[in-house]
C-alpha cells in the first residue's frame, strides 16, 4: 500500500543557530540578503502507517524563482535529525548544533538540482537507512534536515522564497 503523508511543519535554521517557529520557509543555501547559510527540515507523522514501510521518496515544492546557483547544478542532500522535534520546531537563537545537525550524521539520499528545478517538486529517493529509521519511528513522528550539499558560501539557495508548502513523503 503506498501512502502519501504531508509535511506536518517545515522550516529553516541558519549557520549562527537561528529559528523562527512561525516562518514556514524552507530554504537550504545561502540566504538572498545576507549569505549566511540555511538548512532544512519538514516533519511527517508516521502515526496512521500500520505496516513495514519498505520504500520512501521526499516531493519538496520549488517555487518558480526558488533555485539560484552560480553553478550549473547543485547536490541536495537529506539527513537523518538527532536534535528532538520540539527543539527543531521551537523559536530559538545561538542553537548551532541544530543547524549542524540538519546536514551532517547518516545521509538518507541526495538529488541533483539546476535552474531546471524551479516551478516543479523537487523529490529524493530515500536509501535502505532512512526506511530503518522509517520503521523505527512508526507511530511517531520523523524528521529530516536539507542542505546543498555543495553550497560553499554566497548567494546560492533552493527553495528560496518557499513557504508553506505541503512537502509529501510518499511511503510504501
Amino acid at each position: 500500500t503506498t501512502v502519501t503523508l504531508n509535511a506536518l511543519n517545515e522550516g529553516w535554521w541558519d549557520a549562527t543557530g537561528a529559528h523562527g517557529s512561525t516562518n514556514t520557509n524552507y530554504e537550504a543555501g545561502g540566504d538572498t540578503s545576507s549569505g549566511i547559510e540555511h538548512r532544512d527540515y519538514f516533519v511527517f507523522s508516521l502515526a496512521g502507517i500500520t505496516q513495514p514501510i519498505a520504500g520512501a521518496q521526499l516531493s519538496i515544492p520549488n517555487p518558480t524563482n526558488g533555485y539560484l546557483s552560480t553553478k550549473a547544478s547543485d547536490t541536495f542532500g537529506i539527513f537523518d535529525v538527532s536534535t528532538l522535534i520540539t527543539a527543531l520546531e521551537a523559536t530559538n537563537t545561538g542553537q548551532t548544533s541544530i543547524f549542524n545537525d540538519l546536514g551532517s550524521g547518516v545521509s538518507y539520499g541526495t538529488t541533483t538540482v539546476s535552474s531546471a528545478s524551479n516551478g516543479i517538486s523537487v523529490g529524493v529517493t530515500l536509501d535502505a537507512s532512512a526506511v530503518t529509521a522509517l520503521n523505527l519511528a512508526i507511530g511517531g513522528q520523523f524528521a529530516v534536515g536539507g542542505t546543498l550539499t555543495t553550497y560553499f558560501g554566497g548567494n546560492d539557495y533552493l527553495f528560496g522564497f518557499s513557504g508553506p508548502s505541503l512537502g509529501q513523503m510518499v511511503v510504501n
